[in-house]
């Protein structure tokens, strides 16, 4: 159960965050059939493929991924409802928390379905050695990969939603191409410093921290004291962003640093 609950949550990071497109995301956004139905398609191929490798299929597993696919389908199509019906800005973050907690949630209802009794008395009998014991480094690549979608991808997604609303003063001075392009420079240099930090964080080089977001501030400083506006906007989402990378770079460490029992 613990080796499907680790590939089915790389299957819905892979179809949630890697394999999306810029026109996958405004369909969905749009409500359109068909990029919902390549978006289901992607997690059930994605699951499908991983599954196979780590654990075997069966009939009953493919039917219940193929099963698990169209929920997983139906639950972005109800945040983007649920979405559309607030129409507040604030509660994007909100939304976009609780449908990855829901994902995650049919998961693992799916597998405590699938497994029966074994799967429940997993959940129930975790603790440090029972875990200690599932993980070897099969498991550890999976963590890893996860684990480096969400300092990359997940992050961008979570902190542009969460500095939407601080966003607010800053609005209205570029034009869409160039907002555009510079939401796109904006989200590569995030992954990278993220990526940089977690890296920092694993080799213990905290110094190399300070001197990478003492340079980034550096190259930002004239925009930072000539608007105010944009300062916090950036501070914020400076702070947000190395916080992310820090906690993401200590659970990356404390997975590698497992000796399988």
């Amino acid at each position: 159960m613990f080796n499907g609950f680790l590939v089915l949550i790389l299957a819905h990071l892979l179809a949630d965050f890697v394999f999306r497109t810029n026109n996958l995301v405004k369909g969905k956004q749009e409500l359109n059939i068909n990029a919902c139905g390549i978006h289901v398609f992607l997690f059930f191929l994605s699951g499908i493929f991983l599954y196979g490798i780590m654990t075997g299929l069966t009939g009953r597993i493919f039917l219940g991924l193929a099963a698990l696919s169209v929920f997983h389908g139906l639950l972005d199509y109800l945040q983007q409802v649920s979405g559309k019906l607030l129409r507040i800005r604030i509660s994007e973050v909100v939304l976009f928390i609780i449908n990855q907690a829901t994902h995650v949630l049919a998961i693992l209802i799916f597998l405590i379905l699938l497994h029966g009794k074994e799967g429940a008395a997993i959940l129930t009998k975790l603790n440090r050695a029972t875990f200690a014991g599932l993980i070897g480094w099969p498991q550890k690549l999976i963590i890893v990969a996860c684990l480096l979608i969400v300092a990359t991808s997940v992050s961008n997604t979570a902190i542009r939603l969460f500095l939407k609303p601080f966003k607010a003063d800053t609005a209205g001075k570029l034009s869409i191409s160039n907002e555009e392009k510079e939401l796109k420079i904006g989200r590569y240099i995030g992954s990278a410093e993220r990526i940089l930090t977690v890296f920092a964080v694993l080799a213990g080089s905290y110094e190399g921290l300070l001197a990478l977001y003492a340079s980034k501030t550096a190259i930002r400083y004239p925009k930072v004291k000539s608007e105010e506006s944009f300062a916090e906007y950036y501070f914020l989402g400076t702070s947000v962003s190395a916080i992310t990378g820090i906690i993401i770079g200590l659970i990356l460490k404390a997975v590698l640093l497992i000796n399988p029992l």
